[in-house]
């Protein structure tokens, strides 16, 4: 599996989770809901002809299916006897305050499902049990719904593939993609649509829903859980715009797969909001402690980062909250003034411009002052 975006993916042992509080399940499927404030309800029309991105068994039943009742949706406890094989879980949301690192993020929990719900989900993994390694076990991190082509699904999200499963029956798949295969994910500007995508095949399937935040994080969770890498993205004004942003648009993959842009989207997805784009990375000096220290500066749409010369997080500015921008033309120094602390760095004065800009497009007006003395 995998394909020359992916090169540098390494498996890495997996954390050692216990269990922890759950999220609860509603009752109800509520995809009556889902995407009611998207301002572009049409967008979808676009993806009818989105592909499957791999082949499903022939196994698989080919029968209608009744939908589940609401008593068959009544939560039960996990730790209850039970006479059935249990799901394998790694729920990393859910460990964050044990393990201490990671994203932030929730989905529905798989030990929230109802037991019969559980029954299909282990159906459907069963039926996947070829494509793992030799002794490689799947574990699921969690659920979402999501709409996709018009039709309701649950999304399924594991340490092995992403799958959108039919929610009448969830042992019944309508697509699924290897983890591995999701090079590029392209997000729309107000987050309420997201298309995977294998840019090397040309496959993809694009959803809509209200957590798409929460959706990414865990694919970026479960990807660098697995390969010590986050899958680059790219944002498009609409949701209507997302297969064009990717197969129309000239995207730079050397530039979105080299190694100074993944370990970027390392310290933005780590410390900053999904879907933040770089602006401008410079090499840089920083005052501290009264000494100039070498570090790295990266100017993205919202924010501010100071990364050391390795790429390890120092500091996080976000644009809304800085005051002002004081640039002294004889040592090339700009200060930026965040309520009572003072950040200098070394840069040429084209940068200050740049910050202001940036900061404009979040409706903040930051006052610059250039000291000719």
């Amino acid at each position: 599996m995998g394909n020359s975006c992916c090169t540098g993916r390494l498996h890495q042992k997996k954390l050692d989770l216990t269990k922890n509080s759950k999220v609860s399940l509603p009752l109800e499927l509520p995809f009556s809901n889902i995407n009611q404030n998207s301002q572009n309800k049409a967008s979808t029309n676009i993806f009818e002809n989105s592909l499957s991105l791999e082949k499903i068994p022939k196994t698989q039943p080919n029968v209608s299916f009744l939908k589940e009742t609401d008593s068959d949706l009544i939560l039960y406890s996990i730790d209850e006897e039970s006479d059935y094989k249990k799901l394998n879980t790694v729920n990393y949301f859910s460990h964050r305050s044990e393990i201490n690192e990671g994203l932030n993020y929730t989905l529905i929990n798989p030990e929230d499902l109802s037991k019969p719900q559980q029954k299909k989900i282990l159906e459907c993994l069963d039926r996947f049990n070829y494509s793992l390694g030799t002794g490689e076990i799947e574990e699921v991190d969690g659920f979402a719904y999501i709409e996709e082509n018009k039709k309701n699904h649950m999304m399924m999200i594991t340490t092995h593939a992403i799958y959108l499963l039919k929610p009448e029956d969830l042992s019944l798949v309508s697509k699924r993609v290897i983890l591995e295969d999701v090079t590029i994910l392209v997000i729309s500007k107000n987050k309420d649509t997201l298309l995977i995508a294998n840019r090397v095949n040309k496959a993809d399937f694009c959803i809509s829903c209200d957590n798409i935040d929460n959706i990414v994080k865990s694919i970026q969770q479960v990807s660098n859980e697995a390969f010590g890498q986050y899958v680059p993205w790219i944002v498009c004004e609409k949701g209507s715009d997302v297969l064009s942003m990717l197969y129309n648009v000239n995207i730079d993959e050397k530039k979105l797969f080299n190694e100074q842009h993944l370990a970027i989207l390392k310290i933005i997805v780590e410390h900053g909001d999904i879907g933040e784009n770089e602006i401008l990375v410079e090499n840089t000096c920083s005052k501290r402690d009264g000494q100039m220290i070498n570090g790295i500066f990266v100017v993205t749409e919202s924010a501010i980062y100071h990364v050391d010369t390795s790429y390890a997080f120092v500091k996080r500015i976000d644009l809304k909250n800085i005051d002002k921008i004081v640039y002294t033309n004889r040592e090339n120094c700009m200060a930026i003034y965040e309520d009572l602390d003072i950040s200098e760095y070394n840069l040429k004065i084209g940068v200050c411009e740049k910050v202001r800009q940036a900061a404009s497009e979040c409706r903040k007006m930051i006052k610059v002052v250039i000291d000719n003395l």
